[in-house]
């Protein structure tokens, strides 16, 4: 299941925001050496994880932790706009409430699978793309790893790059725009073969407070 997590319930949350941000530093940090990102407290936290953030969470069927990604609306500051606009080299990056930057997206170690299905990776990927839709985005934008590109077509997102590869902490990211809408959740859920039921069923709204 996941669950979206917004300023105005991240009260409710604390111990799994808590719990997220240090699986941050441990992967990103301890595991993947990103040294300008490490903190004494363990804790991997930036400038973009503010009031504007939206977390989508998966739990496990123990309602344990088991990934996250964040969202950041392009109208005020992102992660891309902000450090990585350099690498923008088609057209300029949106400035819009219907365009969310999304990044920090994982699972943790014990919930990867080398081969075969990995529950917790569909739930957040189709995840994001219901809550794009819910939320009526145009579209998202980010940097993704390049290797991940032909995972992405095959589920069905349309995946525009916005510059040419660029090598980051020894692995080659690209900035992109991903496609939303119906069309795309829908194609998403039949690549992971999931039924047509909400990833959010649990909560009473997933939509933003307006």
């Amino acid at each position: 299941m996941m669950h979206v997590v917004t300023n105005e319930n991240a009260a409710e949350y604390k111990d799994l925001l808590e719990e997220m941000f240090r699986w941050r530093h441990q992967i990103y940090v301890e595991q993947r050496g990103w040294k300008a990102l490490a903190r004494p407290d363990g804790r991997e936290i930036d400038q973009f994880d503010n009031a504007d953030a939206v977390y989508l969470i998966v739990l496990d069927e123990e309602d344990k932790f088991a990934g996250s990604v964040r969202l950041n609306p392009t109208h005020r500051p992102t992660l891309i706009a902000e450090v990585f606009s350099h690498l923008v080299i088609r057209g300029e990056l949106p400035r819009s409430p219907s365009v969310w930057d999304i990044t920090r997206g994982f699972v943790i170690p014990s919930k990867r699978r080398e081969s075969g299905r990995c529950p917790a990776l569909e739930e957040l990927y189709t995840g994001a793309m219901e809550w794009a839709v819910a939320e009526e985005l145009d579209y998202m934008v980010g940097l993704g790893e390049i290797h991940w590109l032909p995972r992405w077509l095959k589920m069905g997102w349309v995946v525009d790059p916005l510059g040419l590869p660029s090598l980051i902490e020894g692995e080659y990211w690209v900035p992109m725009r991903i496609e939303t809408g119906p069309r795309i959740l829908a194609a998403t859920r039949q690549a992971f073969q999931l039924p047509d039921v909400s990833m959010f069923a649990h909560q009473k709204s997933m939509r933003l407070a307006s």
